[in-house]
């Protein structure tokens, strides 16, 4: 997961930088080139969400993921255990739109390290 944040990261760094967030045919061409390589929800708009979060800068995105309890192997494959209360919590501050009061309690990982 840590990776694939920083992954994430970097490429909005980078399309930032080069203007590729404000210019939808750099944008498109990303995008074909982005999502040939990821899994994404075939119901997602991508190219929508992406060109609505073309003003977003670094500072204005928080990366976090779902609430874990470590990791349980099972056949030789790591797993994540889902933390409940947390994951509750978290659903509860997405539909209030309070999510800065569940950072508060849950930490939001920090994506920036190792790049």
């Amino acid at each position: 997961m840590k990776r694939q944040q920083q992954l994430i990261h970097a490429l909005v760094k980078q399309a930032g930088t080069a203007g590729v967030l404000s210019n939808p045919y750099k944008l498109s061409d990303l995008l074909q080139a982005v999502t040939s390589s990821l899994t994404v929800d075939t119901g997602m708009p991508v190219k929508d969400l992406a060109f609505a979060a073309r003003g977003l800068t670094m500072n204005s995105i928080t990366f976090s993921t779902l609430p874990t309890n470590g990791t349980l192997v099972m056949g030789g494959v790591d797993y994540e255990r889902v933390n409940p209360d947390a994951t509750a919590a978290l659903g509860t501050a997405l539909n209030s739109d309070n999510f800065a009061s569940y950072l508060k309690r849950y930490p939001a990982n920090d994506a920036s390290h190792g790049l």
